[in-house]
């Protein structure tokens, strides 16, 4: 009698993978304005307000938390690295042994093992701003 069971690590890395593209397509094309409204903005005294397209600034001198245009690239950021390392998580598959070191066969070890590459990316692009 055989047993089948659900490939946990990528079956999450999958749910990264999407995530990750959302979060792209969230900073890329929706605040941007390139298929979305853009973003409800403000000026200084938050007395006057509109939806406007607003251009990530991609380059780190222009990364400054006082500004719209961190929004958009933050996403953009935050969306690459975590594309990557699902792709290399979908496609590794870890060895007998280290699965049953880690005792990957069950949901907590799962989500406590794949936390690290869910909060890389915002640790990583906080520390730029």
């Amino acid at each position: 009698m055989s047993t089948t069971s659900l490939d946990l690590n990528r079956l999450i890395n999958i749910h990264l993978l999407l995530s990750s593209t959302l979060c792209i397509g969230y900073g890329l094309a929706h605040i941007s304005g390139l298929f979305g409204p853009g973003m409800y903005t403000s000026d200084l005294h938050h007395i006057l307000g509109s939806v406007r397209f607003i251009k990530p600034a991609l380059n780190l001198i222009a990364l400054s938390t006082l500004t719209y245009t961190i929004i958009p690239s933050h996403h953009t950021v935050a969306g690459y690295p975590n594309i990557l390392t699902s792709l290399w998580h979908i496609s590794s598959i870890p060895s007998p042994i280290l699965f049953q070191i880690i005792r990957m066969g069950n949901l907590e070890a799962i989500l406590s093992t794949s936390i690290v590459a869910i909060f890389y990316t915002p640790f990583m692009t906080s520390a730029i701003t």
